[in-house]
C-alpha cells in the first residue's frame, strides 16, 4: 500500500500545520483539520494540494479566502468578524448599536468562562453547544433556592443566553459563514439558547401605584433629595442610569433653535471624562421645575447631579439606593426588575402618546426606532378616535 504523503504537514497539539516555504522563509499555515478525528489527515492533504495550485496558478486572492475560512478561527476573531458585520449592519438599519452589541459580547463571555474556566478569545466555535446553554442554565438557578428566587435566576439565565444568541443573528451569521467554517453544533446552541421562560410584556402599572408613587417622591424631595433627583431624571427626562452616573452641570444647556427651553444633551464625550451613551446622541428638554431641582446648588457638592466620588458610586446610587426606594413603595421586583428603568419608560410612554413615536424615539435615544414601537406602544395611552364631521 503506498504510504499517503504527508509532505510538510505537521502536527502542533491536536491541529495540523501546513509548513510553507514564502520567499527563502518559512511559515507555518493553519488547515484547519484535527490531527485526531476521522479522515482529518486526508482532508489536511486535500486542503495542501488546493493551495499549491492555486499559488502556481497565481491566484493569491482565493489562497487569502481560503486561509481565512478554516475551523480555527477563535471566539476572538469571530468577535471581530461579526462586529465587522455589525457596523456594516448599523449603516443600513441603525441597530445594533455600538453598546448593544458589546453587551452580547459581555454575555458571551460570562456564560464561556462559567462553563469552561478559561479565557473565552481562544476558544473555537465548537465551544457552542446546546450542552453548554443547559449547563449555563444549570449553574446559574440554585436548586436549593425558594422559587421566587429561582424565577428570578432563570429570567437571568434566559437574558444572558438571549444576548449571547443575539450575536448570531441571520444576516451576522451569513456575514460569519462566508469567512470560516461553522460547526454543526453551533445550531444546536442557536437553537438551545432560545429557549427562555416567556418574557411577560410590560404593561402600563396599575393607576393605584402611579399614584402612590407621585405622593411618595413629593415626600422624597424633603427626606432624601440626592434620590428625588434620580427620579426627577428617571420620570420627566428618560435617562438610562448608566447616562444619569455620568451626568454633569454643563450637560444642561439651552439651544439656539429654541430658547423657551433648556435641554439635557447626552452625547459623547472625551472629556473631562470618556462618556458614550447606549443609542444615539440626543438632547431632551426639560421643565424650569426639573431644572431648579436638578441644579439645587445647596445639595449639589460637585460638577455631577448625583453625590459619589466615582462613576461607579453613582451608578450604584440608582441602581441599589433608588431601586431600594422603588420596591419600599410597592415596585415588586419579581414584577418590576429594572429600578430606575422602569420610570424611564413611563417617561416614554408619555411621550409616545403626546407627540407620537418619532419624537418619543428621539428623546429616548434609540438608535432604531422600531425598538420604541416594539416596546412603548404597548404602554401609550392611546387617544380616542375622531368622530366624522357633522
Amino acid at each position: 500500500m503506498c504510504k499517503a504523503n504527508n509532505r510538510n504537514l505537521v502536527q502542533r497539539g491536536e491541529f495540523i500545520y501546513w509548513r510553507q516555504k514564502v520567499a527563502g522563509k518559512r511559515y507555518l499555515r493553519s488547515t484547519g483539520f484535527r490531527a485526531h478525528t476521522k479522515d482529518g489527515w486526508k482532508n489536511a492533504r486535500i486542503w495542501r494540494d488546493k493551495q499549491v495550485a492555486l499559488l502556481a496558478a497565481g491566484r493569491i486572492d482565493e489562497v487569502e479566502a481560503d486561509r481565512l475560512k478554516t475551523d480555527l478561527v477563535t471566539m476572538d476573531q469571530v468577535v471581530r468578524i461579526l462586529d465587522e458585520a455589525a457596523r456594516i449592519r448599523r449603516v443600513k438599519f441603525g441597530s445594533p448599536s455600538v453598546t448593544t452589541f458589546r453587551n452580547y459580547v459581555g454575555a458571551l463571555r460570562r456564560i464561556l468562562t462559567a462553563c469552561y474556566s478559561q479565557s473565552w478569545e481562544s476558544l473555537t466555535l465548537d465551544a457552542l453547544t446546546a450542552d453548554i446553554a443547559a449547563e449555563y442554565r444549570e449553574l446559574t438557578i440554585d436548586s436549593c433556592a425558594d422559587p421566587q428566587l429561582q424565577a428570578r435566576q432563570a429570567i437571568s439565565a434566559g437574558s444572558q443566553l438571549r444576548q449571547a444568541r443575539a450575536l448570531f443573528s441571520k444576516d451576522l451569521m451569513a456575514y460569519l459563514k462566508a469567512r470560516t467554517r461553522i460547526p454543526a453544533t453551533l445550531q444546536g446552541w442557536i437553537d438551545e439558547a432560545s429557549h427562555h421562560p416567556k418574557k411577560r410584556k410590560y404593561t402600563m402599572p396599575a393607576t393605584e401605584l402611579l399614584q402612590h408613587t407621585e405622593a411618595a417622591a413629593a415626600d422624597l424631595r424633603n427626606t432624601d433629595p440626592e434620590l428625588y433627583k434620580v427620579y426627577l431624571m428617571a420620570r420627566y427626562l428618560g435617562m438610562r442610569a448608566g447616562e444619569m452616573a455620568a451626568a454633569r452641570v454643563e450637560w444642561i444647556v439651552e439651544r439656539p433653535s429654541n430658547l423657551e427651553y433648556r435641554f439635557m444633551e447626552i452625547r459623547e464625550r472625551t472629556s473631562p471624562e470618556l462618556f458614550k451613551p447606549k443609542g444615539i446622541d440626543h438632547y431632551v428638554p426639560i421643565h424650569i421645575g426639573v431644572q431648579k431641582q436638578l441644579l439645587d446648588h445647596e445639595k449639589l457638592r460637585g460638577p455631577y447631579l448625583l453625590p459619589g466620588r466615582t462613576y461607579e458610586e453613582r451608578r450604584l446610587f440608582v441602581s441599589g439606593a433608588f431601586a431600594a426606594w422603588m420596591r419600599s413603595i410597592g415596585w415588586d421586583r419579581a414584577t418590576y426588575s429594572k429600578g430606575a428603568h422602569e420610570l424611564r419608560k413611563l417617561a416614554g410612554s408619555d411621550w409616545y402618546t403626546v407627540y407620537g413615536v418619532s419624537t418619543a424615539a428621539l428623546w429616548l435615544g434609540h438608535a432604531d426606532i422600531r425598538t420604541t414601537y416594539d416596546y412603548y406602544s404597548d404602554l401609550a395611552v392611546h387617544p380616542a378616535p375622531l368622530a366624522p364631521a357633522v
